[in-house]
């Protein structure tokens, strides 16, 4: 209790601008101690879900490798052999599109994304939207010619129409308010129903205790549409 006095005191002792720098310094540590914390295993689930759709991923490209060259013969010899493998193939492009759709069952659907943080949003007291942005969809894992197009400065193109593309949709909110308000809106957005990706989180003190917080998260879908806000 004493050293706690005196800390105390050495707190007092110093300028109004000297405490909110030390204040500062704590909260930022806190943030970042509560970020390693509760983030890791978060990281560690995302790590597994992206390990699994990479697999399916390619397991669903393999396959429409084969059913592209299995409608080429067709188209230049149809018989009945080639229909049956064919048919085969389309059923295993089936049930592998299914699992990755169970795969990402429980994340937030892209076109929702928006609404459900200005909701969480809205009943956090204390903060103020700054901005709300969404940074489009991408696909998780380039295929061979859409890598190929990226690394020479083009456009990547990869059709909906693909079953073997799972596409990354981001979304950046920016808010204000101090370090404990931002907590409980990080929070409700941990006990969400639906989940989603963290990918990033900075935490700048402007004005103590004020704080601007940039939270960049994103969810998976099938289809490449635009998250709308």
């Amino acid at each position: 209790m004493d050293k706690l006095k005196q800390f105390i005191a050495r707190i007092d002792a110093l300028s109004l601008r000297e405490r909110a720098i030390v204040m500062a310094g704590i909260l930022t540590l806190m943030f970042l101690g509560w970020y390693s914390y509760m983030m890791e295993p978060l990281l560690q689930e995302e790590k597994r879900i992206m390990s699994e759709l990479d697999d399916k991923r390619t397991q669903l490209q393999s396959l429409n490798d084969q059913f592209v060259q299995m409608t080429g013969q067709r188209q230049q010899d149809p018989d009945q052999e080639n229909r049956k493998k064919l048919a085969k193939i389309r059923q295993q492009v089936a049930q592998v599109k299914q699992q990755v759709n169970s795969a990402t069952a429980n994340l937030v659907p892209p076109e929702t994304m928006p609404d459900i943080l200005r909701m969480v949003l809205n009943k956090t007291q204390g903060l103020t939207l700054l901005s709300l942005n969404g940074l489009g969809g991408t696909p998780l894992v380039l295929t061979k010619e859409a890598d190929e197009a990226t690394k020479a400065g083009a456009v990547a193109v990869q059709k909906d129409s693909d079953p073997a593309t799972v596409f990354k949709h981001g979304m950046q909110i920016e808010i204000a308010g101090n370090y404990f308000e931002t907590l409980n809106y990080m929070r409700a957005l941990e006990d969400l129903e639906w989940g989603f990706f963290w990918d990033q989180v900075s935490f700048e003190v402007k004005d103590y205790p004020q704080a601007k917080t940039r939270i960049t998260l994103y969810t998976l879908s099938l289809s490449q549409n635009w998250i709308g806000i």
